[in-house]
């Protein structure tokens, strides 16, 4: 159990966790039993003020690379409408062995 003066030092953000907002959860958890953070291959350590700030406009830049993300998928699920494709499960019987059961 990490505590009080503790550092918890990773490898890469990735290997924290597997979305922004569980690693803004986890560095907040981690700040409020006052355990400094430290990523080697982002450079990035809490220790600092200025490690602090790092940490938090990376985090406001993955949370818009998220939204982008999401308008496109919208976006294009919206367009594939529009020419006709359908979502969803494909029909297990034709229209034909429909009529033909109904019989």
């Amino acid at each position: 159990m990490l505590e009080h003066g503790d550092t918890l030092i990773v490898w890469k953000l990735n290997r924290l966790g597997r979305s922004v907002r569980d690693l803004i959860t986890m560095l907040d958890e981690l700040q409020q039993r006052r355990v400094q953070f430290q990523s080697l291959t982002e450079h990035i350590e809490t220790t600092t003020p200025t490690g602090w700030a790092t940490w938090h406009m990376l985090a406001v830049l993955a949370e818009l690379e998220r939204s982008v993300i999401s308008e496109r998928t919208q976006a294009g699920v919206k367009a594939a409408k529009k020419r006709g494709v359908k979502f969803g499960p494909k029909h297990k019987l034709s229209a034909a062995q429909v009529a033909y059961a109904r019989q």
